[in-house]
């Protein structure tokens, strides 16, 4: 198969796709309109053990990006949940 642009916008979406492609898990995570601690972990969970089998196959030079773009990611994410939960930004000042 060949690898679409994630992009590139000729294809699919990237996000949109996520929950097309992930709408199973989401739903389960929605059913009861709340997410919970344990469905969070869960999630955290899926990501690190991915990360783990894609790590060893990255060159040098691809891991270093693909490492700035999780550093990336993870302060949009911060951000998101500052924006919803104002307080959220004190936990996250004594780390500076």
């Amino acid at each position: 198969m060949e690898r679409d642009g994630w992009f590139d916008e000729k294809g699919r979406e990237l996000f949109r796709d996520a929950l097309v492609d992930k709408g199973e898990e989401i739903r389960a995570y929605l059913e009861d309109g709340k997410i919970d601690e344990d469905e969070i972990n869960n999630q955290f969970r899926i990501i690190v053990d991915k990360l783990k089998a894609v790590e060893p196959k990255l060159s040098d030079d691809i891991h270093k990006e693909f490492w700035d773009i999780l550093q990336d990611l993870y302060v949009y994410s911060e951000m998101c949940f500052c924006y919803n939960n104002p307080e959220r930004i004190k936990t996250i000042v004594q780390y500076l």
